[in-house]
């Protein structure tokens, strides 16, 4: 079994792997990512309004594509540049854009190369063992009558879109693999609104922390949160331009039918870069907020001291002078002398805590 890499490790692993594509010729394939031990695997699915057939395929070799039926080839695991090398060949898809598949660096884009569109975009989800949102890279070919679909691991996250396939009377057996495309994109997009509930989640805690008992802590969770929001907005706010791309028909594989189910999801990224956005503004104010209160504890404990050094000043005022041992000094003589400077003390001290709490300086 392989070692779970800790994230200094995965860094030192992407530095490494993105040094060794320095000055490589275009179209060499360096995968950058994080280390797999499974092997990529194909799952290859055919239909069109009549018949669906679903199959796993052993080799790049045995796919095959018929123009009678829309084929979907899902591709999960990229990790292996010899296997994706010739899945690159087999399609005829160009170099450049074999590198983007494993380049899970790269962010969203959209690129027409005439016989074929291609797409990249970000998969988001939560992971629950690190408790943080990461992301996963995924790249989609369009063509005339084929789909194949890029993604590191062999998460069944596509599984909803496969089983909307089953139904005979639904929309994707009727239309055209751009349909399936939208479909496609818009779990992804899904996935988002989820990540952004688990970062409005984490808000609430850490906003009722800021109000209630902020502390070194508090201001690391806003940091973190603020880390998060960026990440999210450079995963996100790219994919907007892509779906707006095939919303205009920047290709002809997107057909008139489709447009409007582009537009649904361009709409819907941008209600979520808006909340984004929101969410960073609430992040500022939040920031803000803890530096009040972190202000306002300080000014409270300088308060404080300030009243306890402005009562021991006449009082060591006091101590001062009948500790100089002149002869003649007010009581420095008799049996009650030092009862009664005592007592005088504690009434100037009693005096003047009243009189400051009358002025409500504390």
């Amino acid at each position: 079994m392989r070692k779970r890499l800790t994230a200094t490790e995965i860094d030192k692993v992407l530095v490494d792997e993105t040094k060794e594509s320095v000055g490589l010729s275009p179209g060499a394939l360096i995968y950058i990512g994080q280390l797999r031990a499974e092997k990529p695997r194909i799952r290859t699915i055919e239909y069109n309004r009549k018949m669906l057939r679903a199959r796993d395929v052993k080799d790049v070799e045995d796919i095959r594509l018929n123009s009678k039926v829309i084929t979907w080839v899902r591709i999960e695991g990229i990790h292996d540049t010899g296997f994706i090398g010739r899945v690159g060949k087999k399609f005829g898809l160009h170099p450049l854009i074999m590198e983007d598949v494993v380049n899970t660096e790269l962010p969203p884009k959209f690129e027409d190369l005439g016989k074929y569109a291609f797409v990249v975009l970000k998969r988001l989800y939560h992971d629950e063992v690190q408790k943080d949102i990461k992301a996963e890279h995924v790249s989609i070919a369009l063509g005339k009558n084929f789909i194949i679909s890029f993604q590191e691991t062999r998460e069944n996250f596509f599984g909803p879109v496969a089983k909307r396939l089953s139904n005979v009377n639904g929309r994707m057996r009727k239309m055209g693999p751009d349909y399936l495309l939208y479909a496609l994109i818009d779990v992804v997009v899904d996935n988002y609104i989820l990540s952004l509930e688990k970062l409005r989640e984490k808000l609430e805690k850490v906003d009722k922390e800021v109000i209630n008992r902020p502390n070194t802590r508090t201001l690391q969770d806003l940091h973190e949160l603020k880390t998060q929001n960026t990440y999210l907005r450079r995963m996100i706010r790219p994919l907007r331009e892509v779906v707006g791309a095939l919303e205009r028909r920047r290709t002809f594989l997107v057909s008139e039918d489709a447009v409007i189910f582009f537009r649904d999801i361009y709409e819907h990224l941008t209600q979520v870069i808006d909340s984004l956005d929101l969410s960073r503004e609430l992040l500022g104010s939040m920031t803000e907020v803890y530096m009040e209160s972190l202000n306002n504890k300080m000014n409270q404990v300088m308060k404080i001291l300030t009243v306890i050094s402005t009562v021991f000043l006449p009082l060591n005022f006091i101590a001062g002078i009948y500790g100089m041992n002149i002869e003649g000094l007010p009581g420095s003589t008799g049996h009650w002398g030092f009862s009664a400077i005592f007592g005088f003390m504690l009434l100037a001290a009693a005096m003047m805590l009243w009189y400051f709490r009358k002025k409500k300086w504390f």
